[in-house]
């Protein structure tokens, strides 16, 4: 006759070996950083008209609905708070390079002024479009 406890002290001595084992190796386990939106999709996203560019417009209308999702308070302006970033309520070099005028906010007009230099510079051949090679040389 069988010991009705000795399955469950099996299974039970199993699942610690298990969660033991789990437990070393998530120790040892690398994850890195957190996924980046892949760029063809990012460009996709942009390319209002799918003409295989983005236009300086196309970018900023882009970038507008960005701040307008980070505006949770729809003032016309974002706090360091509202904008999604490691040191959530303090701000950092990005949030501190959008307010030019250095007063803790950044209305929506610095933070498109700011896109429009990144698309500037990222347009290497001065076409006022941009490729998918030249989006992948950029970041944001």
């Amino acid at each position: 006759m069988t010991n009705p406890k000795s399955p469950r002290l099996l299974a039970a001595t199993i699942a610690a070996a298990m969660l033991a084992g789990i437990g070393g190796a998530s120790a040892q386990m690398n994850y890195g950083p957190p996924p980046v939106i892949p760029p063809n999709q990012l460009f996709k996203s942009m390319d209002a008209n799918k003409d295989g560019t983005v236009t300086k417009q196309e970018y900023l209308d882009h970038h507008a609905k960005k701040f307008d999702a980070m505006d949770k308070n729809k003032d016309g302006k974002i706090t360091a708070d509202e904008m999604p970033t490691k040191n959530k309520g303090k701000p950092n070099a990005l949030f501190d390079e959008m307010d030019v005028n250095k007063d803790g906010t950044v209305t929506k007009q610095e933070y498109l002024d700011y896109y429009a230099k990144k698309f500037d510079a990222s347009d290497k051949n001065k076409d006022g479009k941009l490729t998918t090679d030249e989006l992948q040389k950029k970041t944001n």
